[in-house]
């Protein structure tokens, strides 16, 4: 009986240190596995006060350039893409983020909603005018018809014609 015994101990010994391998091999990959997952936790905090900072800055330079407006008589009061708020921020450095943000002028843009008139119920006839330039210019003057022949402005069901042509065209 002794015979047949002879190298189970050493069988229940290399199982059990293989076994412990895969068991300190398992921890080892949880632990690179957490510490990564840490890092990207940082550096996405990280990211989220950069980007932060940048819209703080620009709020900051927006108050000032009304605080600077106020000082100055009713008719002067202006504002131009040659001023400094117009100018952004300059990429900068903050901690391992870098850091740059501009500000856009909406006053150029067309207020889709003065268009089909969502707030007051009646179109803007001044809005409306800049639309159909704008759908000239790009060639489309079938845009603002509905099926019928009739402006689509001017009827609450086709106004959503104005808009859905609009996002296809790229131009929200």
């Amino acid at each position: 009986m002794l015979k047949d015994d002879r190298g189970v101990a050493l069988l229940v010994c290399l199982l059990v240190v293989a076994i412990l391998t895969i068991v300190v091999l398992q921890f080892h990959y949880d632990t690179q596995i957490d510490t990564a997952l840490t890092a990207n936790s940082f550096l996405s905090l990280e990211a989220e006060y950069a980007a932060r900072s940048g819209v703080a800055f620009c709020l900051a330079m927006l108050r000032q350039d009304a605080e600077n407006d106020l000082a100055l008589p009713v008719d002067r009061r202006t504002d131009s893409l040659g001023e400094k708020w117009a100018m952004g921020l300059e990429p900068t450095q903050v901690g391992r983020a870098v850091v740059a943000a501009t500000i856009a002028d909406e006053d150029g843009k067309l207020d889709m909603n003065r268009v089909i008139g969502a707030k007051t119920r009646k179109d803007d006839p001044k809005a409306l005018s800049q639309l159909k330039r704008l759908f000239a210019e790009l060639g489309d003057s079938t845009s603002l018809k509905s099926k019928t022949g009739k402006d689509a402005s001017s009827n609450p069901a086709h106004q959503s014609i104005i808009s859905g042509r609009i996002t296809r065209r790229g131009l929200s």
